[in-house]
């Protein structure tokens, strides 16, 4: 912008004295702040809506193999081209699991002939093409309603800035300068009307193609997901392509659709094509085929028929009998190999599992607990780092702070990856993020959702339960396989441009503690007093920002206001840990008031490190304070009643702007507080505090809330305090 001062200045001859230049120059600069002020709010709306796993299910989808799925640019029959051509609303792709519905979603999304197709349809109109991948094993955000919108919305708001004002006139007419993350939330209410009033748009400036893979991958009423597709098709400048498993609920939504295919029927030029490059290409295959050319066409046609048009159990197949090839199996071996496999994918898993080495099986269903657990790709290092435990426990404790060295980390990609094939078979695979630190580029994850289906099924897990043993906790893995990241994080990276990286591993111990404490009633007390240590010496020695050097803590969870480990327990409801903690905090007033503030804000998910967006508190954590001293009885000053003071006029004004979905917890919340004496005073309440209470809550709610405050009884010196007072 200095810049653009600058040329301004030059180019008018002000200095002159002419009046008109003069104005003319005043004109351009209020401008010039004007479109900055415009483009500080576009950025700080961006932000607030993005979240960090907004492109982590279509990275993992794999790209489709060369030449495959090319029917759909050159059959006419498909409709395909003709449906990017007109306007019409949506096409429904079906398809059996394991048939390649997500790769051929991401083919046709990624294809520059779509784009060019839908220009046909926009005209003159810029053509903007964005998409969304369910992952039902993924974190509750990227197989939710709210990942979807949020999605959605940023990649139209990124792509036509001008549609902000439109679509989030609320968020548009806010004038603050607060940075974004200490913006409100998204609440799914307002993400819904964000989405109508996008559909509402009656002139827009772009024309919309929206590519929604998975939807019976949703974690919820899948009708719901049906509703909001239907809304958005009711808008002539807005068409989508969605994609499911022929489930009963997507046939009777979309079957009567003129704009429809199902995957498993078309792609069988696509298998020939694979198993040629694959297997028929091998050398050892060619020589074969020379002996036995009959043959070979015969093993490669009966794949075709026994695969049903299900991609992934070709893929498993022609990797078994590339295995046959390296032992010298000739063709009736090959084939004896073939008609030995299971047709059906459940059954083929079942009989992978089979030949594992029983000096395996412990490791494996360890290691396959592990990864549900995750709930997402997990990078290899995490997995090297578990291996340790086995001969000591406390490994991640004990660990020095050092950055691992690239070539020690390409030797453990090299190990643990044979180790892995040997122990997993090929249902876990290994896959290289060029764009990561290559501590983290090499990720591990399951080879398609059908395997975790099958492994989340009951037989399934009380085998894997068995295998792994009774006293393992995949939790507990994960938490020390966390903290020995951290301290084994690169010094020399840039930190402060990439702050997720830190952050990631931070909430990922956390997220796991958590679990510990609900399904053990643990506490992992020193693994988290031990990160709290290496944060904050990693925070002295690597790049990060420097106004936060002295609280490393501060950098981390810039995005939610806390400052400290404790804060963030507090906010994330980590009951145990506060609780064995509150000894070493809370004893200052100072103390005391942050600790309930926290506690009476929004709670924060440590599945994506964002506040959460209802007023839901944790209510098991406000008594829990409260009974360990953050309470009046501490001193003739009610820091809880300062706390909750803050806490009301907030509430009051997002309840201007939002819905009071979630009210009758907070109801709940102000009765805690005033039945342990924080937050009342005697008879002689202010106008002032009653005033905010009535604006807070209905009047039967009112009266609920008087009686509960005149049964409290309070010691002698309470008289004298007055927490609604004028003066609070």
């Amino acid at each position: 912008m200095s810049s653009q001062i600058q040329n301004i200045l030059n180019e008018k001859p002000w200095r002159t004295g002419d009046n008109e230049s003069l104005r003319t120059l005043n004109t351009e600069l209020v401008n010039l702040v004007d479109q900055a002020h415009s483009t500080r709010k576009v950025h700080r709306i961006l932000q607030n809506l993005h979240f960090e796993q907004i492109k982590a299910r279509q990275f993992e989808i794999k790209k489709a193999h060369a030449k495959t799925f090319e029917w759909i640019f050159r059959d006419e029959s498909l409709k395909y081209l003709e449906w990017l051509r007109s306007p019409s609303d949506i096409f429904w792709i079906g398809g059996k699991a394991g048939s390649g519905k997500s790769t051929f979603m991401k083919f046709v999304c990624e294809d520059r002939r779509t784009r060019t197709l839908l220009s046909e349809w926009a005209g003159e109109q810029k053509v903007i093409i964005a998409s969304h991948y369910f992952w039902s094993a993924g974190t509750t955000i990227q197989k939710s309603q709210d990942g979807l919108l949020r999605t959605l919305l940023f990649q139209i708001m990124v792509h036509v800035p001008d549609l902000i004002s439109l679509i989030c006139p609320d968020r548009w007419s806010e004038d603050s300068p607060i940075p974004h993350f200490y913006l409100n939330p998204w609440g799914r209410s307002e993400l819904l009307q964000a989405l109508e009033n996008l559909a509402k748009i009656k002139s827009p400036p772009a024309k919309i193609c929206l590519f929604i893979d998975g939807l019976d991958e949703y974690d919820g009423d899948h009708t719901d997901i049906i509703c909001i597709v239907n809304i958005l098709a009711q808008s002539p400048h807005i068409k989508l392509c969605v994609s499911s498993r022929p489930w009963t609920v997507f046939i009777d939504a979309f079957s009567g659709l003129p704009w429809k295919l199902y995957v498993q029927d078309l792609t069988q030029r696509d298998i020939r094509l694979y198993i040629k490059d694959n297997l028929e290409e091998d050398p050892r295959f060619l020589e074969l085929k020379k002996r036995e050319a009959i043959g070979s066409e015969r093993l490669v046609q009966q794949i075709i028929e026994k695969a049903q048009g299900v991609f992934l159990w070709v893929y498993l197949v022609v990797r078994s009998l590339l295995r046959g090839l390296t032992n010298s199996d000739d063709m009736s071996d090959l084939e004896l190999r073939l008609a030995k496999l299971p047709g059906h994918l459940e059954s083929y898993f079942k009989h992978m599992l089979n030949t594992i080495e029983d000096v395996y099986q412990q490791h494996t269903a360890r290691t396959f607990r592990i990864m549900l657990c995750a709930g997402s790709s997990l990078p290899l290092i995490a997995l090297h780092f578990i291996d340790q435990e086995r001969q000591n426990p406390n490994y991640a404790l004990q660990h020095e702070i050092q950055s691992v060295p690239v070539q020690k980390v390409m030797d453990i990609v090299v190990v643990k990856t044979r180790q892995l094939n040997a122990h997993c078979k090929d249902l876990l695979e290994v896959t290289l993020d060029s764009t990561e630190h290559p501590l983290f580029s090499y990720k591990v994850g399951f080879l398609h959702r059908t395997v975790i289906d099958f492994l989340r099924t009951g037989d399934m897990v009380n085998l894997m339960s068995k295998r792994a043993g009774s006293d393992f906790s995949p939790d507990a893995s994960l938490c020390r396989a966390y903290l020995a990241q951290v301290k084994a994080l690169p010094q020399d990276f840039d930190y402060v441009s990439q702050p997720s990286v830190l952050r990631n591993l931070v909430f990922g111990a956390l997220r796991h503690a958590k679990m510990i404490e609900i399904t053990r009633e643990l506490t992992e007390v020193e693994l988290l007093d031990e990160l709290d240590r290496s944060v904050t010496i990693f925070g002295h020695k690597a790049t990060i920002d420097k106004r936060s050097a002295n609280n490393p803590w501060k950098f981390i969870f810039a995005k939610n206001g806390c400052n400290t480990l404790i804060e963030i327990a507090v906010r994330a409801g980590l009951h145990i840990y506060v609780e064995r903690k509150l000894g070493e905090h809370g004893r200052s007033r100072a103390g005391q008031y942050l600790l309930m503030s926290h506690a009476l804000r929004r709670s924060i998910s440590l599945q994506t490190s964002e506040i959460c967006g209802d007023y839901k508190l944790d209510l098991k954590m406000l008594r829990l304070l409260l009974e360990s001293g953050a309470s009046p009885e501490s001193a003739n000053i009610d820091i809880g009643a300062k706390a909750f003071w803050d806490f009301l006029e907030n509430y009051v004004l997002d309840m201007k702007r939002e819905s009071q979905q979630g009210i009758g917890n907070i109801l709940e919340a102000c009765e805690v507080l005033l039945e342990y004496g924080t937050g009342g005073g005697n008879a002689h309440v202010s106008e002032r505090g009653w005033k905010l209470i009535k604006k807070c809550f209905t009047d039967k709610e009112v009266r609920r809330l008087e009686r509960t405050y005149k049964s409290v009884q309070r010691p002698a010196w309470w008289k004298s305090w007055y927490i609604f007072s004028d003066h609070s």
